[in-house]
C-alpha cells in the first residue's frame, strides 16, 4: 500500500512538472513574437505619422502588454 501511495504521489509531481515546464515553453513561444510586435509597433511610432497611424500603434504596444502580462500571471500559478 505504501509503495502504491509514494507511486502516486512521485507520478503525480511529474505531471505537474511536465505541466510546468509546457506552460513555460509555451509562455515563451508567446513572448517572442510579442517582443517584435512590441518593438515594431515603438520604432513604427518614431517615424511621423498621422494621428491614426499614431493611435493604433500605440494600441498594438498596449495590447501586446497586456498579453505580456496576462502570459506572466499564466506562469506565476
Amino acid at each position: 500500500m505504501q509503495k502504491e501511495l509514494v507511486a502516486t504521489m512521485e507520478d503525480k509531481w511529474k505531471k505537474e512538472q511536465d505541466s510546468k515546464a509546457q506552460m513555460a515553453q509555451i509562455a515563451h513561444d508567446l513572448k517572442t513574437p510579442l517582443t517584435v510586435i512590441r518593438g515594431n509597433a515603438d520604432l513604427l511610432m518614431e517615424k511621423d505619422c498621422d494621428e491614426e497611424s499614431r493611435e493604433s500603434l500605440e494600441a498594438i504596444v498596449r495590447n501586446s502588454e497586456k498579453i505580456a502580462m496576462s502570459v506572466l500571471d499564466i506562469l506565476e500559478k
